[in-house]
């Protein structure tokens, strides 16, 4: 049980109770499902009252995909920094393909409740936008600073590059979850990702 400390007057407080909330009930969603998990649940988890939950959350949807979209987010950006932590962008981009996999395997089933909410409720969709929105902002950053470090050399604009690699990974993650060989789409995106980011001619001399 994690107690949410009453209400203080320093900077910072409601963002703190707010991940603390957000972190409990990702957790208790990944382990029950959407449907069966209810907010009293979430309250007990934290040891509060509803009434508590409900000064940062008005419903259980609003809940589940703040918490789902931060918490894979934070996923994301984790693997992705650490793939790419050293110069070699093949490797980095290899470990990055079988991460990203990995984390697709792990939340596919409640990525279904996370789509099918989306669907029915339009307006729910601008927090989720906001944390893709960063995550487009984190990548977009990581191959402007390559273009500076002379890493590579492609002419494809930072965004462009962003979205098309974010495309072409995510399609064939997809297609993974179809029957595509994961060997196979590895192979794809690797050989996709040295072509656009013209890795060979910006390999270090």
């Amino acid at each position: 049980m994690l107690l949410i400390p009453m209400p203080k007057l320093y900077p910072g407080y409601r963002d703190e109770i707010r991940r603390k909330i957000v972190s409990e009930a990702f957790g208790v969603f990944l382990a029950k499902g959407f449907e069966k998990t209810t907010m009293d649940d979430i309250a007990a988890r934290l040891g509060v009252t509803k009434p508590a939950i409900y000064r940062y959350y008005k419903n259980k949807e609003e809940l589940f995909l703040a918490s789902m979209a931060e918490t894979m987010m934070g996923e994301f950006k984790e693997i992705f920094a650490t793939s790419f932590a050293k110069d070699d962008l093949m490797t980095g981009a290899g470990l990055f393909f079988d991460a990203h996999l990995a984390l697709d395997r792990k939340y596919s089933a409640i990525r279904k409740d996370m789509d099918s909410i989306i669907s029915r409720d339009a307006a729910l969709q601008e927090g989720v936008s906001g944390f893709h929105s960063e995550g487009i902002e984190f990548m977009r950053h990581f191959f402007a600073e390559q273009k500076q470090k002379g890493t590579i050399h492609t002419t494809i604009g930072d965004m462009d590059l962003v979205l098309i690699c974010g495309a072409l990974v995510n399609g064939l993650i997809t297609s993974v979850s179809f029957g595509l060989d994961p060997v196979e789409a590895k192979r794809l995106w690797l050989g996709g990702f040295e072509k656009l980011v013209d890795i060979r001619t910006g390999k270090k001399k």
